[in-house]
């Protein structure tokens, strides 16, 4: 069975998700699979890998109450001296593994 890759999803970063350290994603969101999406009334079956740009490998979900990636990010964009709009790259390497870049 081939996996179908969704195309990159590009985000720009307000001051607000820089200082609390979230990834916001867009409302009606399909770029990640949906048993990786936890809703009020159904926790997320699975989690999906989120390579980061130092490397390291972080195993996060999507919140979809919030619209956002669950894991924070505080210390990545503190060291990466990210300011309001730059960008986030998502890119799905396998289904459930993405990386993130920006």
């Amino acid at each position: 069975m081939s996996v179908t890759m969704e195309a990159p999803l590009t985000i720009s970063l307000t001051d607000g998700a820089i200082r609390n350290g979230y990834v916001s994603l867009p409302k009606n969101q399909n770029f990640f699979p949906p048993e990786c999406v936890e809703h009020e009334s159904r926790p997320a079956p699975r989690l999906f890998s989120l390579k980061l740009p130092v490397g390291s490998l972080e195993e996060t979900k999507v919140l979809a109450k919030y619209g956002r990636i669950q894991k924070r990010f505080n210390a990545l964009f503190t060291s990466s001296r990210l300011k309001a709009g730059d960008r986030v790259l998502l890119t799905q390497q396998d289904l459930y593994s993405f990386e993130m870049q920006f």
